[in-house]
């Protein structure tokens, strides 16, 4: 039996602008089970970014409450919500956030910085999971050498080193061509299956719906189911 990895329950968050209350998400809800991936879509502006932003832990939601693997998030420290982003909370960026002086390798080391295994350890577990994606010959490039499509498997690489138990990807094929997207996706597909790990992805239409268990519209702050896969 699948377990819920992240319950978003009666979600709601609000800015001041220009001293106007602006409410981007309205009472949202929806619950992540544990390996599934979940598909948020939703046009530009209507809150995706501010909803993997507040499961980051990255910002605090107006009213509400995450759950995640039964514990609830809502009074947690900034150093324990941190922790959880580099342990248990995997993001994979839209702007890929890739150190540009340090090899494809380094970056992905890097994301092992603090963690209890030697730096032998390190280099060979960053290696395997390189060569998994098909980067055997540019371990030692700088992201500029690379194409998007490699620039994005290093940046997946170095959310998935960590083995988080969710991950969060904000637009992830959505600077990439159909063919290296499609790549992209099964190599996330691959991973979440083998690992029984939770992805929530949010995208404005660049992500194929067929891979995803469930989706889910945002439109105007409000969250609805849309379709469901076979």
């Amino acid at each position: 039996m699948t377990t819920p990895v992240l319950c978003c329950k009666n979600l709601s968050k609000s800015f001041l602008v220009h001293g106007k209350e602006i409410t981007v998400l309205h009472q949202t809800e929806f619950t992540i089970m544990e390996g599934e991936i979940l598909l948020i879509m939703g046009k530009s502006g209507q809150g995706k970014s501010v909803l993997l932003s507040l499961i980051a832990g990255l910002d605090k939601p107006t009213s509400g409450e995450f759950i995640f693997r039964g514990n609830s998030l809502q009074s947690i420290s900034r150093e324990q919500s941190a922790n959880l982003r580099r342990t248990s909370i995997g993001i994979i960026f839209q702007n890929l956030n890739l150190i540009p002086s340090w090899t494809a390798l380094e970056n992905v080391e890097a994301a092992l910085e603090g963690f209890s295994c030697s730096s032998k350890d390190k280099h060979s577990k960053s290696l395997m999971l390189l060569e998994q994606f098909g980067l055997q010959n540019r371990l030692h490039h700088f992201p500029t050498t690379l194409s998007m499509g490699e620039q994005q498997r290093v940046a997946i690489a170095r959310t998935l080193i960590r083995e988080p138990q969710l991950i969060l990807g904000d637009e992830p094929t959505g600077e990439l061509d159909e063919e290296t997207g499609e790549e992209i996706v099964r190599t996330l597909q691959s991973y979440t299956a083998h690992n029984k790990t939770s992805l929530l992805i949010t995208s404005h239409g660049h992500f194929p719906k067929q891979h995803a268990a469930r989706v889910l519209h945002l439109k105007d702050g409000i969250l609805q189911e849309m379709t469901s896969s076979p």
